[in-house]
């Protein structure tokens, strides 16, 4: 079930038809996102991954790095196609 907000751009469609064939699925694919050193970073997008692939953020592995002004994370994801990379996290409600 998507969404009008999950619907993907036609040009966003493009670069994932272009990306699967790059890429055999399933996989596990690694993600680094950095971020500045604020707030929940680490379990905040954990959470968000997680929501996507539909995995608990405790069965995903990574590591992470806490320097200075910034943080970044590294993650093992696993995905099933190259729409799953692209798809927008919803944003949580607090």
């Amino acid at each position: 079930e998507n969404s009008d907000s999950d619907e993907v751009p036609f040009e966003e469609r493009q670069k994932m038809a272009n990306f699967g064939d790059l890429v055999e699925f399933p996989c596990k694919f690694q993600i680094k996102i950095v971020g500045a050193r604020q707030g929940e970073f680490l379990e905040d997008i954990l959470d968000s991954i997680g929501n996507v692939v539909k995995v608990d953020r405790s069965g995903l592995p990574h590591t992470f790095r806490d320097k200075g002004k910034w943080r970044s994370i590294t993650v093992r994801v696993p995905v099933e196609s190259a729409e799953q990379l692209y798809r927008r996290p919803r944003p949580a409600l607090f």
